[in-house]
């Protein structure tokens, strides 16, 4: 494409034109331009070691191409996911002797992989690691490293032909600032409207109280409920109770309406339709009501003896409506969320779970590192399916691993002499970390199985509403109606 590419300047700032546009400054030359796309990445100016010899040429903070690296002496600075990749990588070489050094205690914030990875180099020695160590010089030919070794401390000299430094960046947040990017949340745009909270408690509760208000119903005429439909029409209170009369009508009119308060839903949720009466969560609270509702009077509108009819068929479709309803909710539940109920995108989600590990610091010891070592082995260990009831069957399965791992590691905390206030505290973090990093490592699968729920769902649903308005037509045209 004969891109101008200018080698060798580092973006110093930029500011607005008054006519549009914008002057970029770099250390030696300024370019004038429509739009800037600032692609500097996350990770932004690398963390240097403020250390002596650190301007050496054999000090590196990136590893490009570890093949390149052969019957060398290395040091790696760094603990983190990149510092090990790389140091195992150097490790893989023919002739290399790679050391690591890390200033804390033990190894954190690793993927499982990786630290199974790391754990297993170690057992061969194929690496070699410094706890609580620091670099103090970079020599031509060594490392000055200061090495905490109890209560003293200790300078260590290491042969050295190479340094990678890889202890994070310094995000360039003054440098976005300067060039007009804000990160003042007033300045943010509305986030789009989603749900707060699931909704269901109020739902499920008002579906609970007309469910017993339909059982004392059905108790209070048991004797006509009990008879075969072919006995009824002889019954005391058949033209009450029957599906073209009376209340029993009834029951099939308010069935109808709570099905039709039910779709509406689904314009509340449609972004293009203008209607914006209450929020979300009091409209999926209806949602669930009206659909457990709904089924609730039309089995009773049935006279709990649904035939092979068309209304017989119907009621079957909203069954099985409120049963997938009903799984969909579950699933619904696993979907990483922010605190206004908008769903999280990946990067999000990875930071969430790394914003955890500093919790796992706090509750330091060998048996909360163990502990966190096994959920996070437990959320990556399984292998998704691309099947819909694959995946369901693997969500499961996931679950039923993590209640089994936690009582394995409450009985351990509680054997390990642990009280029981710190037991509740690393349980619950369990938990926690168990599924943020669940979310990070099946994020896409989560969001597939969520989508083809709802292209069900929604295909259940129609076909439901068609039925009952045949249903419907056909009670008007050939059933005993007073109108």
């Amino acid at each position: 494409h004969e891109l101008p590419v200018h080698e060798g300047q580092e973006f110093a700032s930029l500011e607005p034109l008054p006519g549009g546009g914008y002057r970029v400054h770099t250390q030696r030359d300024t370019f004038e331009a429509r739009n800037v796309c600032l692609a500097l990445g996350r990770r932004g100016t690398p963390r240097k070691l403020g250390v002596e010899g650190e301007d050496r040429t054999k000090v590196a903070y990136s590893l490009l191409d570890a093949q390149s690296y052969t019957d060398r002496r290395i040091l790696v600075v760094g603990g983190g996911d990149s510092a090990v990749e790389a140091a195992i990588g150097l490790a893989e070489q023919p002739g290399n002797r790679v050391t690591v050094s890390y200033r804390k205690h033990d190894f954190f914030r690793l993927k499982a992989r990786n630290e199974a990875r790391v754990r297993e180099a170690l057992a061969d020695k194929s690496i070699d690691v410094l706890f609580e160590s620091e670099v103090e010089e970079i020599g031509e030919d060594f490392v000055r490293l200061r090495r905490k070794g109890g209560d003293t401390i200790e300078l260590v000299d290491l042969p050295n032909d190479d340094v990678f430094v890889l202890a994070g960046g310094i995000p360039p947040f003054p440098l976005l600032e300067g060039a007009g990017v804000s990160f003042d949340p007033a300045d943010r745009p509305a986030a789009p409207e989603a749900e707060r909270g699931s909704g269901l408690l109020a739902g499920l509760s008002a579906a609970l109280v007309l469910a017993l208000a339909g059982l004392a119903w059905v108790y209070t005429f048991r004797d006509y409920y009990r008879l075969p439909i072919e006995a009824r029409y002889d019954a005391l209170h058949h033209d009450m109770l029957r599906p073209s009369a009376g209340i029993g009508l009834l029951f099939g009119v308010l069935a109808t309406v709570c099905i039709l308060a039910n779709v509406t839903y689904l314009l509340r949720r449609a972004p293009r339709v203008p209607l914006r009466i209450g929020d979300l969560r009091t409209w999926m609270s209806s949602h669930v009501a009206t659909g457990l509702g709904a089924l609730v009077l039309a089995i009773l509108h049935s006279g709990l003896a649904p035939r092979d009819t068309v209304g017989g068929h119907a009621l079957i479709g909203l069954a099985i409506l409120v049963t997938t309803g009903a799984i969909g909710r579950y699933l619904y539940a696993f979907v990483p969320r922010a605190a206004n109920g908008r769903e999280l995108l990946l990067d999000e989600v990875q930071g969430r779970l790394a914003g955890l590990s500093s919790e796992w610091d706090q509750a330091s010891g060998a048996f909360a590192e163990r502990a966190r070592m096994r959920v996070a082995e437990l959320a990556s260990s399984e292998r998704w399916r691309k099947s819909f009831p694959r995946r369901v069957l693997s969500l499961l399965a996931g679950q039923r691993k993590l209640r089994g791992a936690l009582t394995e590691l409450e009985n351990e905390a509680r054997a390990e002499g642990l009280a029981a206030d710190q037991v509740e505290e690393l349980s619950h973090l369990a938990r926690r970390a168990y599924r943020a990093a669940w979310m990070a490592a099946h994020y896409e699968d989560l969001r597939g199985l969520l989508a083809t729920w709802r292209y069900l769902h929604r295909w259940v649903a129609l076909l439901m509403i068609l039925l009952v308005v045949a249903h419907v037509l056909t009670a008007v045209r050939f059933a005993d109606l007073p109108f």
